[in-house]
């Protein structure tokens, strides 16, 4: 099983003329890629088929992978490449798979030293105990959304 990383960044700028700009909500580590299907019909003039592509749907595609050897290293570039960036206002979170220990769902109460130096088992372990690593709480103040666990 492979795991990805995805982040949401907020900008903040001003344009040519001094104003301010925001953009909220930016995720990296996936895009949309375009699906297609071809479709095929008979020219009646020259007997050649003539192939169309026709747009069916997007796919998600995650670029960013992480693994327990890479994992400290691409968190820690991340972090040291935004300006303005504190790790006390940073939420991580791990989605964990469906297994026979139980149903999936995202936790997100993990430190920056948990996330960074746990391996996957160890998070999962961590996210299935009652609560997860910090308690009880169903959610945190740095982003205020509740979250099943």
């Amino acid at each position: 099983m492979e795991d990805y990383l995805t982040y949401t960044t907020e900008y903040r700028g001003h344009d040519w003329l001094g104003n301010p700009l925001r953009v909220i909500d930016n995720t990296e580590g996936v895009y949309h890629k375009p699906r297609f299907r071809a479709t095929t019909k008979l020219d009646p003039e020259t007997g050649n088929h003539i192939v169309n592509k026709e747009y069916d749907g997007m796919d998600e595609e995650y670029y960013i992978e992480l693994t327990d050897k890479n994992r400290k290293q691409v968190i820690e570039e991340i972090i040291n490449k935004c300006n303005g960036t504190f790790i006390e206002n940073i939420k991580f979170y791990y989605h964990v798979a469906s297994s026979v220990k139980g149903a999936s769902f995202r936790c997100g109460q993990y430190t920056y030293d948990q996330f960074l130096n746990s391996s996957m088992e160890e998070m999962e372990r961590l996210a299935r105990k009652d609560g997860g690593p910090q308690g009880n709480a169903p959610y945190s103040g740095k982003d205020a959304k509740l979250y099943i666990r």
